[in-house]
């Protein structure tokens, strides 16, 4: 009976605390409604067997690596998200959490169990943080099905992401993600973000069934679900902001990378653990190296259509009310500057499904027809990166 069901106890590092119950209430309710979680559970109906819902924080893997933490979440200060998705299910199956919840009217299901879960980029595996010993037979024999499905998931996608990745000079040409990840020798053990050019932030069926190519960021949002925009400015002053940083510094390190970005890889000398020189003496390098946008130098001769991330605009499609998207541009000057000084390209899907353009006078302007993702020379876009 989905009753009897007891939820599934994510591992939190010992060293690590449980979220307060008063912030765990806050941020359990934040993430079901801002994802749209909330209406389907809004009544409390759930399945007769286990529900699972899964939240996976991403990390990397790779050795002698001075830029291991540009392949690591970003939101997490460079850091494997582990402990984020491990806090936030443990407030999620938190008896007292879900007691609060239901007296705000968001009764979640006996049903529903949730899973911390790690995606590990660089390898393609999924990790599932479990406790057995505390699982209901229903709950493991799901967990089992889920495990086994994540793990063909990524044998698939780690083979097409082989594919995309530089082989010349390498021993082994073709070699398995897992290897690149353990090898000492290797620069380039995944492309990361590169290639990221646009956000979306709206419901899921804006792009399901669509090939984006890996180069799109997805946020899920419900403006039927947020009468107050309250969500929605969470979002843009959040996701929106660090998804346009994320550009930025593929945009640099691309457009300029001796000048803005960090230069080669290979020729780094680590200074403490606050940054790199190039041989043994110099500045501080900024930006990415040439090996985390090019698959060769781009300075070499030859070169210019072996960049992995085009240099151009980021562009950030949102679902909503456009007078209330601008109305929270004006209000912050991160947003105001993003879009005001021609930094990145907003636009929205209003209400009636049209698209409409916010120019730098911050006035709405229509598109005309949906803005398609940039185009790239055919050499890039065949080898377009596989993470969404």
């Amino acid at each position: 009976m989905a009753g009897a069901l007891h939820p599934v106890r994510s591992v939190v590092p010992p060293d690590l605390e449980a979220l307060p119950h008063a912030v765990a209430v806050e941020v359990v309710e934040q993430l079901l409604v801002a994802t749209g979680l909330a209406a389907r559970w809004r009544d409390g109906g759930g399945a007769a067997g286990p529900e699972l819902l899964v939240l996976a924080g991403h990390a990397s893997s790779t050795e002698n690596n001075a830029f291991a933490s540009a392949y690591d979440c970003g939101a997490c200060g460079g850091n494997s998200g582990t402990v984020n998705a491990a806090l936030v299910v443990a407030a999620l199956n938190d008896p007292l959490v879900r007691l609060a919840l239901g007296e705000r009217g968001l009764t979640l299901p006996p049903s529903l169990v949730a899973v911390a879960a790690v995606h590990d980029t660089t390898t393609d595996r999924v990790d599932l943080l479990r406790r057995r010993p505390e699982e209901a037979p229903e709950v493991a024999a799901a967990l089992d099905a889920l495990a086994g499905d994540l793990a063909r998931a990524g044998a698939a996608t780690s083979a097409e992401r082989a594919a995309t990745l530089p082989t010349s000079g390498r021993a082994r040409r073709r070699a398995p993600v897992a290897e690149r990840a353990a090898d000492w020798a290797e620069p380039m053990p995944e492309w990361g973000l590169a290639g990221a050019r646009a956000l979306v932030v709206g419901p899921r069926h804006l792009t399901a069934g669509r090939d984006l190519g890996g180069a799109t960021f997805l946020h899920s949002y419900d403006a039927s679900l947020d009468p107050d925009g309250s969500v929605l400015e969470q979002v843009m002053t959040g996701p929106v902001v660090v998804a346009h940083w994320i550009a930025a510094q593929y945009y640099f390190s691309a457009a300029a990378p001796d000048l803005l970005g960090a230069g080669d890889k290979t020729t780094h000398n680590v200074v403490g653990d606050i940054g790199v020189v190039t041989g043994a003496h110099g500045d501080l390098r900024v930006g990415l190296p040439w090996q985390g946008v090019a698959e060769r130098d781009p300075g070499a001769e030859g070169a210019a259509t072996d960049l992995r991330h085009l240099p151009a605009r980021h562009l950030t499609v949102v679902a909503a009310d456009p007078d209330r998207v601008r109305e929270i541009v004006t209000r912050h000057r991160p947003l105001y500057e993003m879009v005001g000084n021609g930094w990145s390209q907003l636009v929205v899907l209003d209400p009636t499904g049209r698209f409409l353009e916010l120019d730098r006078q911050l006035a709405w302007r229509p598109c005309g027809s949906p803005p398609a993702v940039p185009e790239v020379p055919s050499r890039v876009d065949a080898r377009a990166a596989t993470r969404h």
